[in-house]
């Protein structure tokens, strides 16, 4: 453990606090010093762990907003999907644009269509 901190390997200094189910020290790990890779492998664990909320929550911190994106469509936190889909890709946006249609949330759906390039569906 030791020696990864001396490399500055923030992933394998997470994948050991996972290990050993320090959850807060891992995040603490990732967050503190903007570890991407860090931040997507505790996301996964959370997420094999069905801690959506975390799981979301991380994968944004990873920059991952497709996965947090998929995770809160699946979990039905529709009123989060606007705001991590606007950090995402144009195709996410589309996606979660037509996701949020058929739940009857013009107003995001709209805004999305629009983000997403296609003004036309909005």
């Amino acid at each position: 453990e030791q020696h990864y901190e001396q490399a500055e390997d923030f992933q394998s200094m997470v994948r050991v606090k996972c290990f050993k189910e320090q959850y807060k020290e891992a995040e603490a790990i990732a967050v503190d010093n903007q570890s991407a890779p860090a931040a997507y492998f505790l996301a996964s664990q959370y997420e094999a762990m069905e801690r959506a909320k975390d799981a979301i929550r991380m994968y944004s911190e990873a920059g991952r907003f497709n996965h947090a994106v998929r995770l809160a469509r699946q979990h039905g936190f529709d009123k989060e999907i606007l705001s991590l889909a606007l950090q995402s890709t144009p195709r996410v946006m589309i996606e979660s644009a037509r996701y949020l249609e058929d739940k009857e949330m013009f107003d995001q759906a709209v805004v999305l269509y629009q983000k997403g390039g296609q003004s036309s569906k909005a």
